[in-house]
């Protein structure tokens, strides 16, 4: 089961899912990006690829209720801009939800806009562009069709923040959403499977031809991929 990704479907990517179930859903994201690295993960790559003083336009696909981009802003812009993130989503739920948390915590560097990645095409190029667990919803192939897509875009490098597919992940991920409603219960099990390894990535990922690859197992079950070009990789 775990030797090659599945091709399972989640409910959350069916966009007629009930919002009730969707939001259930995002609220469970947030907590494991909030408790379980995915947070962390892009923090510590923007704390390492920009510099207080200049300012970085970051494409975050797939971007959810937004918690990852405005945790992030809450970090690194407190002193004036560092990351200004421009979020993509086309669930009308996350939409909805993300909004709110926007105006809420009333963060000018944080915006989302309904938009598919596939289709998107920006006015002004951006620094990076990052996806976190957004691109385990995608086939090998599908994944590489975007990336080689969004290159004209992308200027620096690209980051991905995803989960770690292994037995172990399956089985504790399997105790620790015992109790959670039947969409998160059957999501978070598929994601898993749909998830990556480190061999995954660096079988796919040097097809960008990048400057620097860097793949790394980070805390509780999750993997990221900073994938820099020339000019950042200097």
């Amino acid at each position: 089961m775990f030797d090659a990704r599945t091709s399972e479907s989640e409910c959350l990517d069916d966009l007629s899912l009930e919002p009730a179930f969707a939001a259930q859903s995002y609220r469970f994201m947030r907590r494991v990006n909030r408790f379980l690295g995915g947070t962390a993960a892009v923090v510590r790559f923007f704390q390492a690829h920009t510099h207080p003083g200049k300012t970085a336009r970051v494409l975050d696909l797939g971007g959810g209720a937004c918690d990852i981009p405005l945790a992030v802003s809450r970090k690194l812009n407190r002193s004036g801009p560092r990351v200004v993130f421009t979020c993509l989503e086309t669930n009308p739920t996350a939409l909805d939800i993300a909004r709110k948390h926007i105006a809420a915590a009333g963060d000018p560097f944080v915006s989302i806009v309904q938009e598919d990645a596939f289709e998107y095409q920006p006015a002004a190029a951006f620094d990076f562009a990052v996806g976190s667990m957004f691109f385990h919803h995608f086939s090998d192939d599908r994944i590489l069709k975007l990336l080689l897509y969004l290159r004209p875009f992308v200027t620096k490098g690209f980051f991905l923040n995803d989960l770690y597919r292994s037995p172990l992940h399956h089985q504790l991920c399997r105790l620790a959403v015992l109790a959670s409603a039947p969409v998160i219960r059957h999501d978070a099990l598929v994601s898993i499977r749909r998830a990556f390894t480190a061999n995954d990535l660096l079988t796919l990922l040097p097809k960008l031809a990048p400057s620097s690859l860097v793949v790394q197992r980070c805390w509780f079950f999750r993997i990221t991929a900073a994938i820099l070009f020339a000019e950042a990789a200097q």
